[in-house]
């Protein structure tokens, strides 16, 4: 009996605690932060681990979620806060205080981010959104934030109440019915109808379409700001790097067509359109790249013509051929054996595919950045960075083939 009874005042102690505790929570107004729902590709990183993610998750503060292609995450914070994150969304919160004072920031490093506050904030209660070039501090409202991380443009667009916008130059409040474009330090005033125009044709849902005239300034709005048509990137179709054999001709993978875009942009920075012999000179300067090049007999530098001209095929349907190659190359047959040694007069140029989506007209679009290593008096020279698109169009065999790129310093 009187074990029971020691058993019986331990039981009502443990009881009497966590009674305590979660009074105590209540009084302090203890925050949560948890999944409300979850679909599609979506990663949570904690303290830099993989974990699993599912409804009803309560989250940390510095909790990283990436939504995929198809991803869509939604957060409910404190029963009253909503913040969704589309696809293609990358995004870290951060959690201080408690949900009657204390600060909950998102940091947004790429994508797309719907928030939405029920209820208007109290005193010493902040809630902010920071981009890599703005900070977006809100009291109760509903907003869409983008940022862009190739062209590093945020675009805001405020459906009710008001976000007070800062750069590291400027603070603007922007009113429900407005939008702003924040580019570098600057922060323009836009008509939210003119920035983008969502449409969802049958069949191919998340597909967007440009309004007429978009991505350049367009007037003065009714009040006399400037109206700048902007599209942000996260509601077009995107193409990921397993998608490339199937549609470009050649039968490309990521890492060739990397190789393909880096061959066409150095043709252009040398001033001519010869794609297949500068491919040979880069084929030759790197020719250790046996995953790319398909090297026969298990050498490193003979090569099978078919092959190559098959990939090649992407950028020009010119065959390979003795006028193509540098001197100490040669041809036998179905087989190129070329001459190895670094010989190139130009540095080659280092490519990253940033992004790669469909265009207006059906075209593939890839958004790639670009470094360059220089040559000065024999020794390396600066190193020049560049962004450039490059334009993918069908041709008669149905199959997608290098049109045009454009490019520029930064």
């Amino acid at each position: 009996m009187k074990k029971k009874g020691i058993i019986a005042v331990a039981v009502l102690a443990v009881v009497a605690i966590v009674a305590v505790v979660v009074v105590l929570m209540i009084s302090k107004g203890y925050r949560v932060i948890k999944v409300d729902s979850v679909e599609g590709e979506v990663t949570l990183e904690r303290a830099s681990a993989e974990k699993e993610i599912f409804e009803g998750l309560k989250l940390k503060s510095e909790d990283s979620m990436t939504t995929g292609e198809d991803g869509l995450l939604e957060l409910l914070v404190d029963d009253d806060k909503h913040i969704l994150a589309k696809e293609n969304t990358s995004f870290t919160i951060q959690s201080s205080g408690n949900k009657k004072k204390g600060k909950l920031t998102i940091e947004l490093e790429y994508g797309t981010s719907l928030v939405e506050i029920e209820n208007k904030l109290p005193d010493g209660y902040d809630v902010e959104v920071e981009t890599p070039n703005a900070s977006l501090s809100v009291r109760g409202t509903t907003f869409e934030v983008v940022y862009d991380k190739i062209s590093k443009i945020t675009t805001l667009i405020v459906t009710e109440g008001k976000v007070r916008v800062k750069s590291e130059e400027d603070a603007v409040t922007v009113e429900a019915g407005q939008a702003a474009v924040i580019e570098g330090a600057e922060i323009k005033l836009a008509d939210p109808e003119a920035i983008v125009e969502i449409v969802k044709p049958e069949g191919n849902e998340g597909t967007s379409a440009q309004p007429e005239g978009s991505g350049a300034v367009s007037g003065d709005s009714e009040g006399g700001e400037e109206v700048i048509p902007v599209t942000p990137p996260t509601h077009k179709v995107y193409l990921m790097d397993d998608d490339f054999p199937a549609l470009i001709k050649g039968g490309s993978s990521y890492n060739q067509m990397r190789q393909m875009i880096k061959i066409a942009l150095v043709a252009d920075m040398n001033g001519h359109a010869d794609y297949l012999k500068e491919a040979l000179y880069i084929m030759c300067y790197e020719y250790y790249q046996t995953d790319v090049y398909e090297p026969i007999e298990g050498t490193e530098n003979v090569y099978d013509i078919d092959k190559l001209n098959n990939m090649f095929s992407f950028l020009t349907d010119e065959k390979i051929a003795e006028k193509h190659l540098n001197e100490g190359s040669t041809i036998s047959g179905n087989r190129l054996t070329t001459y190895t040694e670094p010989f190139y007069q130009h540095e080659l140029t280092a490519i990253g595919l940033a992004s790669m989506y469909y265009g207006e007209n059906g075209e593939i679009v890839i958004e790639f950045l670009a470094e360059k290593h220089t040559i000065v008096d024999g020794a390396s020279g600066p190193i020049l960075k560049f962004k450039g698109i490059a334009y993918l169009t069908k041709d008669e065999t149905d199959k997608y083939v290098f049109d045009h790129l454009e490019w520029w310093k930064i």
